[in-house]
């Protein structure tokens, strides 16, 4: 039975067109994936610390397979780097954990990128936004600091001939220190070689520099 125009109320035709819109809404349009939620996380390096990532999907219902990644290198400071979550089109979300792993390398506060991909993209599937998170573990280990050569206590060069000659030393960064490490030395006792400034930079742990010191060509210094 239709309603009087004049009431301002809709016909029934009006409300079987309006349910035949939402309808079609439903079943022809576009399924979008994203994170949902917190996407920003400052957490301590623990052996405890589980980083909870919610992924939806909205729209159209489907089944869903999402990958969620680490952006860049693999710097040993999580568990697992890579996870896939399986919504099917009963459902519309799915939560991934990440786990930080607590070593004891002293490291300088460091922030990681988690992007969403689709594991089969269509034309009506795509993702949302977000589709990355930021995870910063704070720093949490003490720096002591050993530094010290790599190589044997003596080494025996024969003065060259018209040429200079490099004498190699190797320099290692041990457990205890991070960032940015200058290192300055001299060379005593020796008018042969060259006063050196050594800087070295190193990320990770246990890195070496091999840095050369500069021996003068033969002179006419008696030995």
């Amino acid at each position: 039975m239709s309603m009087s125009p004049a009431l301002g109320m809709p016909s029934d035709s009006s409300l079987v067109y309006l349910l035949l819109l939402l309808l079609i809404h439903f079943t022809s349009g576009e399924t979008e994936v994203k994170f949902s939620g917190q996407t920003e996380f400052v957490v301590n390096e623990t052996s405890t610390t589980v980083i909870r990532l919610v992924i939806e999907r909205t729209g159209k219902p489907a089944n869903v397979t999402a990958i969620v990644s680490l952006y860049g290198e693999d710097t040993g400071d999580f568990f697992d780097t890579y996870a896939a979550a399986f919504i099917p089109d009963t459902e519309t979300n799915r939560t991934v954990y990440i786990s930080v792993c607590d070593d004891d390398l002293p490291e300088a506060d460091e922030t990681f990128t988690f992007y969403l991909t689709l594991a089969k993209p269509s034309a009506k599937m795509k993702l949302g936004s977000p589709k990355s998170v930021t995870v910063t573990i704070l720093s949490n280990d003490n720096a002591f600091g050993i530094i010290s050569f790599n190589m044997s206590a003596l080494i025996t060069v024969n003065e060259p001939r018209g040429r200079n000659e490099f004498v190699p030393l190797t320099l290692i960064r041990e457990r205890g220190t991070y960032g940015t490490v200058i290192i300055t030395f001299e060379v005593s006792l020796s008018k042969r070689l060259h006063t050196v400034v050594c800087w070295i930079k190193l990320r990770g742990c246990n890195h070496n520099l091999l840095k050369c010191l500069q021996k003068r060509k033969k002179d006419k210094i008696p030995t």
